[in-house]
């Protein structure tokens, strides 16, 4: 199991505390924007095949 932590990622704007709707980089409390998704993307993508590569034979 590999645990990515959204927490750390640069940019990305945490939602105003107690909002219900957009706010931030997020649609809600789980979902981000479609701008949060890229600028998530952006980093997930070469963290997951740094991990996937450890298993390649």
């Amino acid at each position: 199991m590999h645990l990515f932590d959204t927490a750390g990622v640069a940019g990305l704007e945490p939602a105003v505390p107690g909002s219900s709707g957009v706010s931030g980089d997020w649609v809600n409390e789980i979902h981000l924007t479609p701008g949060g998704y890229a600028k998530v993307g952006k980093v997930f993508g070469p963290w997951i095949e740094e991990r996937l590569a450890r298993y390649a034979g």
